[in-house]
């Protein structure tokens, strides 16, 4: 169908593609969508999350992060980003990402995604010549995780460290 310069039936098509398993048509009429287009931040991260679900996680993570950067304090678009990140597994980026404010809708999804890259920080660091770091990184989970492991475990080493 001819949808012209009617973006909204345009991204009715798309969408209505992709959610009947036509992915690589969705693909096509979402390219269609000019940079400018209002439905620009959504088009994106719809197309990183059909290409995740293909398994195109590096094409998908290139999307997540457009949308992302075009406006980071959009809720949506930090679980979008955060969620590609995690299945790249670069899980130390993920808390510079999601924002945990109460306010945030997604907070009980982003959450976890948040606490595996605070884990996955507080794991890359040296505890011999990183112990402040490691200490902050485990007051900052502790806060959002009163009982995680991986933070009061590394707490004990570090008490257990000559001074």
């Amino acid at each position: 169908a001819d949808t012209g310069n009617n973006h909204a039936l345009l991204f009715f098509a798309a969408k209505n593609l992709a959610e009947n398993g036509r992915n690589q048509a969705a693909l096509k009429k979402y390219a269609l969508f000019p940079e400018n287009s209002r439905y620009r931040i959504v088009v994106l991260m719809n197309m990183a999350e059909i290409h995740a679900e293909t398994g195109n996680i590096d094409q998908a993570l290139l999307l997540s992060a457009r949308a992302y950067n075009l406006v980071p304090s959009m809720p949506e678009t930090q679980l979008c980003y955060a969620d590609k990140l995690h299945k790249k597994g670069d899980l130390k980026t993920i808390p510079d990402v999601v924002n945990l404010s109460s306010s945030n809708p997604f907070r009980r999804r982003l959450e976890p995604l948040w606490i595996a890259g605070m884990e996955q920080r507080i794991k890359n660091c040296n505890i011999n010549t990183q112990r402040e770091k490691i200490r902050e990184l485990c007051r900052q989970l502790l806060v959002i995780v009163p009982d995680n492991n991986i933070a009061l475990e590394y707490l004990k080493k570090l008490h257990k460290m000559p001074q």
